[in-house]
């Protein structure tokens, strides 16, 4: 059954499987990388009320209207950082064109250009952080949902992770299977590196000329 303060249907998956399992008591940490403007993270606190939705943004010039729109949901936090496998300093790159939510550490390829023209400002430095370092910093024991769109760079998220992987029951990540992004990881290592962690892929699609979809992994090992 549908839940009506779900309009996400990538959200709608993670809780059905959540729900039949009947571990919807047991998600006490989310994890939201790359929460654009929020939308994400309030559907997860609507959903799991007594979660801690820990949302981290690369993109400072997001924060306000974040906060803004988090402002009457006191379980979501809203951190301004660049979720990776190392801390540091980085370029990133703002998208100038409406699509805000194509910015990113990485520089575009143009191979997406007949689907949608992707263009940047001139590029931002943006500190980076390791997870695993951030979250033992704000006393966060484990992770039981991992959001993730974060325009290439997932991989080095998840490495970043370290050993909270473990314990992620389920994730959702936007995969892409052309590059879009110089560098970025794609599906197929994508998805080899998290069935050598013990995750199986149980939803993906395919958007815009196959260039790039959603998926839903779950853990084997919980």
């Amino acid at each position: 059954m549908n839940n009506p303060h779900i309009t996400d249907s990538n959200i709608q998956i993670i809780y059905s499987v959540i729900e039949k399992t009947k571990k919807i008591n047991d998600i006490n940490y989310i994890l939201d990388l790359g929460c654009r403007d929020g939308s994400e993270a309030i559907q997860f606190s609507n959903i799991f009320p007594n979660a801690k939705i820990i949302s981290i943004e690369a993109n400072p010039n997001q924060i306000e209207t974040i906060k803004s729109n988090i402002n009457n949901y006191p379980n979501i936090q809203i951190f301004n950082f660049g979720a990776s496998n190392e801390d540091g300093e980085l370029d990133f790159n703002v998208s100038s064109t409406v699509n805000i939510g194509n910015s990113s550490f990485l520089k575009i390829t143009g191979n997406y250009n007949n689907y949608e023209n992707m263009a940047f400002h001139t590029p931002i430095k943006v500190k980076t952080k390791r997870l695993d370092n951030f979250l033992k910093e704000q006393q966060i024991p484990k992770i039981d949902i991992l959001w993730m769109d974060i325009q290439g760079f997932e991989g080095k998220a998840v490495q970043g992770l370290g050993d909270y992987i473990k314990n992620v029951k389920i994730l959702y990540s936007e995969v892409t299977y052309k590059e879009m992004y110089k560098d970025q990881i794609l599906f197929d290592k994508f998805d080899y590196y998290m069935l050598n962690k013990g995750f199986y892929c149980i939803y993906r699609d395919y958007k815009h000329g196959d260039f790039w979809g959603d998926s839903v992994y779950l853990n084997s090992n919980i």
